[in-house]
């Protein structure tokens, strides 16, 4: 949950509260700010699961074109006590841009930087035996992102890799993207593989805030509840047919 305000809570359950919305990108060294002036709509969603990795999406159109592989970063947020409380998300990199004939605008389909891994697995020059932790540690780097568990203890990180499992054995692919790769790493370490609000690959648990908004707090805002889970107090890995099971924690 991104940190807010008890002030933030109470504007944003109120008729007539007053929204507010700011992109910031950079092209030939300007750095150029779209406000609420320019911005006709932003949709921001996430597509993942529990135990995989989970990408944050946004579609935003405005009345300027912003070029394919722009990074980006939005904020969006209400007025509370005379001034906007922001609530910021990670940046995002633009993948496809389709311009709108019908009102001649824009519309920009964005993807957090786990879009970075949304291509084909490939030797990384590992020797094996490797760690859980060392071997996202090295997906990280080879794909230019920071991991933000490279020191922390979590399930099964110091559970080790004997050989490469995504290769043959001459080196060659065996159908996986990094994507992939990630999604199975969640399963291992029992979490969702992420990226935060700075940008980092990061190892997420579920965990207890004690907050709750919900559809009372949105009900006028346009927003969709997808499916939902919990409480969770258990995960259960078995192998086929039942044969072992890990319970964690």
């Amino acid at each position: 949950m991104r940190t807010h305000t008890s002030s933030f809570k109470t504007e944003i359950a109120k008729l007539g509260r007053q929204q507010s919305a700011e992109i910031t990108y950079t092209i030939d060294d300007e750095e150029i700010t779209l406000t609420n002036e320019d911005l006709i709509s932003i949709t921001y969603t996430s597509n993942g699961a529990l135990l995989k990795s989970v990408m944050q999406c946004a579609e935003i159109e405005t009345y300027n074109e912003i070029p394919v592989g722009t990074e980006l970063s939005f904020k969006w947020g209400i007025k509370v006590n005379n001034s906007i409380e922001y609530l910021s998300f990670s940046n995002f990199i633009v993948k496809e841009v389709e311009k709108q004939e019908d009102g001649n605008t824009y519309l920009m389909r964005c993807y957090d930087y786990l879009l970075k891994s949304m291509v084909d697995y490939e030797s990384m020059s590992i020797t094996y035996p490797i760690s859980i932790r060392d071997y996202i540690s090295t997906i990280c780097t080879h794909l230019g992102l920071t991991f933000a568990n490279s020191s922390d203890d979590f399930a099964n990180y110091d559970k080790e890799i004997l050989n490469e499992p995504y290769l043959d054995s001459e080196g060659n692919t065996l159908g996986y993207t990094f994507r992939d790769v990630l999604d199975e790493l969640a399963e291992v370490t029992a979490s969702c593989i992420c990226i935060n609000k700075d940008n980092e690959l990061e190892i997420r648990y579920i965990n207890e805030t004690n907050d709750t908004i919900d559809g009372n707090y949105l009900k006028d805002i346009n927003v969709n509840f997808g499916e939902k889970y919990g409480a969770i107090n258990v995960i259960v890995l078995s192998r086929s047919a039942d044969s072992d099971k890990i319970y964690y924690p």
